[in-house]
C-alpha cells in the first residue's frame, strides 16, 4: 500500500498501517532480544571454554592470556 499526497489515506487504511507497522515493531523487538541473549550466551560458553579448558593444547594457546588477565590462575 503506498501513499502519496493527491491520494490521502482513509481511516481504515491508517489504522491498517499503523497496526501492521505495530505488529513490525513488536515483532523485531523480540528478535532483538532473542539475539542478544543468544550472542551472550554463546560469548560466555566460549570465554569459558578457552579461558578455563585443561585440554593441553588450548591451555598452551591462550596461557599468556591467563597470566595477563591476573584473576585465573592456572598453575
Amino acid at each position: 500500500m503506498q501513499h502519496d499526497d493527491t491520494h490521502p489515506m482513509t481511516r481504515r487504511q491508517q489504522f491498517r498501517f499503523i497496526r501492521r507497522q505495530f505488529y513490525m515493531f513488536r515483532r523485531h523487538n523480540i528478535t532483538i532480544v532473542k539475539q542478544a541473549l543468544a550472542m551472550i550466551a554463546v560469548t560466555t560458553f566460549v570465554l569459558y571454554s578457552f579461558l578455563f579448558t585443561n585440554v593441553p593444547m588450548l591451555h598452551n594457546f591462550f596461557h599468556e592470556l591467563r597470566h595477563a588477565l591476573g584473576i585465573i590462575p592456572c598453575h
